[in-house]
């Protein structure tokens, strides 16, 4: 019985306890840096939130001016399209063609019997 006690006394001596300051720290670091990353993550994607909208603003202005712009085009196309007439071709050297038409003879007829039943 002595002789066990004495080699428990031992074994207790060569083992080293761990030391749960140490990892209380490196935990708390871990956590900080984490919400560190995290904060920075969020600036980023909040500021291309605030960047796509800024651009979206900008090209539905751009779309709005090309639309008017078509606008004025297809009414400047419409004035100009209701000038056109047949007088203002022919001062511009248009002639009227007469149309020719290809037409053919039948090759003959079918007949249809009457009632065959």
């Amino acid at each position: 019985m002595k002789a066990l006690a004495i080699k428990i006394k031992n074994y207790g001596e060569s083992v080293s306890i761990v030391n749960n300051n140490n990892m209380a720290r490196r935990l708390l670091h871990l956590l900080l840096s984490s919400l560190f990353a995290l904060g920075i993550f969020y600036i980023l994607i909040l500021s291309s939130m605030v960047y796509n909208i800024v651009e979206r603003k900008t090209l539905e202005a751009q779309a709005q001016t090309i639309g008017n712009e078509v606008r004025e085009l297809e009414l400047n196309y419409l004035s100009l399209a209701g000038g056109i007439d047949f007088k203002l071709s022919q001062t511009l050297g248009f002639k009227e063609i007469q149309a020719r038409y290809a037409a053919r003879q039948a090759l003959g007829s079918v007949r249809l019997p009457a009632n065959e039943i």
